[in-house]
């Protein structure tokens, strides 16, 4: 059928109707446009999730843009997300948090896709499990990932990078809250990741902070020390 026929596109919209497609009255096609709100907040107009987080479509929508990118990317969309809430002040930090744990569970798959057999035991169960967030495990088409070893491994790299970066952020989140041991710990996992004092400098900061604010005095010198002369044997170095 062309389109360019009206006859037979009209024809086409009888038979639709004929067989109890499309709206059955003025009053139901009056419903779903209320139902889909005002137009100049749909989702097809966002340029946000911030800005159709209150759509009844957003949740559809995010699922179709999840799909068409590769994990890490939807990792680092997840992780500046959380950066955004963290700088917005305390009544975000909820949101934050769950932000960067969703992050961390598309990393986990990131790693998964790169290796089938992959298991991070690193991050803890509930985060995976938690019903707040996104199943790790659930069905999805598998995203385009690179195919020739460079980008294998600039795939690998970027997705250790996003790794490092949320743990350490959310030793600030956890910093910010005054939660110092929890600081310590996701302190700990993003130098496990990364531990040039130079590329990693904020979680040496964190870790060294929450120590300094727990007493462990000897512990945190002996840390500045070791940043310290790690960082004069850093060629290039500040």
């Amino acid at each position: 059928m062309s389109f360019e026929d009206d006859d037979d596109d009209e024809d086409w919209i009888d038979r639709c109707l004929a067989k109890g497609m499309g709206f059955k009255s003025p009053e139901e096609r009056q419903s779903y446009i209320d139902s889909i709100g005002d137009p100049e907040t749909h989702p097809l107009f966002a340029g946000s999730r911030e800005e159709m987080k209150d759509h009844p479509l957003a949740n559809a929508f995010d699922e179709l843009l999840e799909e068409s990118k590769t994990a890490n990317e939807n990792a680092l969309i997840y992780k500046d997300e959380g950066n955004m809430a963290l700088k917005k002040g305390s009544e975000f930090y909820d949101m934050c948090r769950i932000k960067y744990h969703t992050a961390l569970t598309y990393i986990i798959k990131a790693e998964k896709e790169m290796l089938d057999d992959y298991v991070d035991t690193s991050v803890p169960v509930e985060i995976i499990t938690s019903p707040i967030l996104p199943s790790l495990y659930e069905a999805a088409e598998k995203p385009i990932l690179p195919e020739d070893e460079t980008g294998k491994k600039e795939y690998r790299e970027k997705t250790a990078e996003i790794k490092y970066q949320i743990y350490s952020n959310l030793s600030m989140l956890e910093l910010t809250l005054k939660n110092y041991r929890q600081c310590i710990e996701n302190a700990n996992m993003s130098i496990s990741i990364e531990q040039s004092t130079i590329k990693n400098a904020k979680a040496y900061f964190r870790k060294i902070k929450a120590l300094v604010t727990l007493r462990k005095f000897a512990k945190s010198i002996e840390l500045c020390h070791f940043v310290i002369e790690s960082a004069k044997n850093t060629p290039d170095s500040p």
